[in-house]
């Protein structure tokens, strides 16, 4: 992706280019979605915060649009994801908590995520099987450890908790 290289205008030009010939495709939308998201924290915007701002309120009109219009989980997913990150951040001059959890609120439990279900489509003794349950492991622990890392505990227990454990993310 252009925009992991930090070219975030030149991938929403593609993107653009992409939703104007292809303008059902959700895919296309999700994507471009995800470009004009990242804009607002990209250096590539940060002496027009202004286009940036214009960008998210493209983004909340285009997840609104695939979650009205699309059936397919993935691009679903991802516009909602995208809607929960921009009403539940402040960064993104869009705060609204209800709206946040509302949205994430339809979202599947962790439980029923592709990631545990696959790990439940093989038999045990599958090597498949041990890929999943591996990397749903690997996952979990870098969610925990971003957790502690970045975590405000206002409880003294937890707060103490978690620096005892901070020195476990290494230097």
């Amino acid at each position: 992706y252009l925009s992991c290289r930090g070219e975030v205008r030149k991938s929403i030009e593609l993107w653009r280019s992409a939703v104007a010939k292809y303008p059902g495709n959700f895919e296309c939308l999700c994507n471009l979605a995800y470009c004009l998201f990242g804009a607002k924290s990209s250096s590539d915007f940060s002496d027009d915060q202004e286009t940036a701002d214009i960008y998210i309120n493209e983004t909340i009109e285009i997840c609104e649009r695939i979650l009205r219009d699309c059936t397919e989980s993935c691009w679903r997913d991802g516009a909602r994801q995208m809607l929960v990150m921009i009403h539940g951040n402040p960064h993104y001059g869009h705060l609204d908590e209800k709206k946040a959890c509302a949205y994430a609120g339809e979202a599947p439990s962790i439980y029923c995520s592709a990631d545990m279900l696959l790990m439940h489509a093989y038999p045990m003794n599958n090597e498949k099987y041990y890929v999943h349950q591996h990397r749903n492991s690997l996952t979990f622990i870098d969610c925990l450890t971003q957790n502690i890392i970045c975590g405000d505990y206002k409880n003294e227990d937890d707060r103490s908790t978690c620096e005892a454990l901070r020195p476990m993310r290494g230097p």
